[in-house]
């Protein structure tokens, strides 16, 4: 059987490229939207495509969702191209600030700390390795925060819920920690690094044992498994809504960079209304009948207003004051 032709395979890859840039763009384009939806999520990045996702699975709910950035795109999709992502208009530019002992090797001395300005968010510029986190760390929150419900055991249904494993081997040797039937997919490293094994090796001879990182115990070593899908990225926003699963009660506003969260006062209660957002140029408000729920990134240093509930900021209320 004779190999497709060089021109043949570059207008095969053309054709691709063009349908997935395609329907990308189709999540971007929308340019009318309610005046009020029963939820308004804020954010589209790691947790906020899957909120609004699960939510618009029932279809008598409509949901609103804002992203600061713009859709995906070919580059994106591109396991190989994550190093050219940093510093572009998919990423918030973030940088640290000065400090005498760190950051050396950059100018200021003021270190890149890329986040996703883009639909997925950080899972759409991220390396791609699949890392859960420490059991401990969710166990904490709960023994030392207080939010109930964020245990390592009540959230790795969710985990599980979410995967689609295809490391057969993987899957059997930790049975009950993995999923194989979720929207994102997780495959191992179809060729390694043989260096990779040779440290692994010797983290064996002193007692490093090989171990799943996402199984029962995290104390090893082991080759990343990563988010990747015959090739291509697998975060949040390839995952859950690109394209679109829901087009009639889950609208999309990309460019939309919320400026204030609207609160009123119900029975007392100091509740989320509704939020105000700029759009080229304009100012937007839309109003929430149910909920407004805040994905929009991570606290990365201090806490600034004393009255946020740290249930509602553990994970950041942890990695500040750690």
């Amino acid at each position: 059987m004779s190999t497709p032709s060089l021109t043949i395979q570059l207008i095969t890859v053309s054709i691709i490229t063009l349908q997935r840039q395609s329907a990308h763009n189709n999540d971007a384009n929308r340019i009318q939207w309610n005046s009020s939806y029963d939820y308004i999520v804020i954010g589209s990045g790691s947790a906020g495509a899957v909120v609004a996702s699960r939510l618009t699975e029932n279809p008598q709910i409509n949901v609103l969702l804002l992203e600061a950035g713009g859709p995906q795109n070919v580059i994106t999709d591109m396991p190989g191209a994550t190093p050219a992502l940093v510093g572009t208009d998919v990423d918030w530019q973030y940088k640290t600030v000065p400090q005498t002992e760190i950051g050396q090797a950059f100018i200021d001395h003021r270190i890149n700390t890329p986040k996703g300005k883009v639909i997925g968010g950080t899972s759409t510029i991220n390396w791609m390795l699949y890392n859960r986190g420490n059991r401990r760390s969710y166990d904490n929150w709960v023994n030392t925060y207080g939010t109930n419900g964020w245990s390592y055991d009540e959230v790795l249904p969710y985990f599980k819920r979410s995967e689609n494993n295809t490391d057969p081997e993987i899957v059997r040797q930790n049975a009950g920690y993995h999923g194989t039937n979720g929207p994102m997919k997780v495959s191992s490293m179809p060729k390694p690094d043989q260096i990779l094994f040779l440290f692994q090796n010797v983290m064996n001879k002193l007692g490093i044992p090989t171990l799943d990182i996402n199984g029962e115990s995290q104390s090893g070593t082991m080759i990343y498994q990563l988010t990747v899908k015959d090739g291509t990225r697998s975060g949040t926003g390839n995952a859950y809504i690109d394209p679109n699963p829901h087009p009639n009660n889950l609208h999309i506003v990309t460019q939309a960079l919320v400026t204030r969260i609207l609160f009123s006062t119900i029975n007392n209660n100091i509740t989320a209304t509704g939020v105000q957002f700029e759009k080229d140029g304009q100012t937007f408000t839309v109003n929430a009948t149910k909920e407004v729920i805040l994905s929009a990134g991570q606290y990365t240093c201090s806490l600034p207003n004393p009255i946020i509930s740290t249930k509602f900021v553990a994970n950041s209320f942890q990695l500040c004051h750690k």
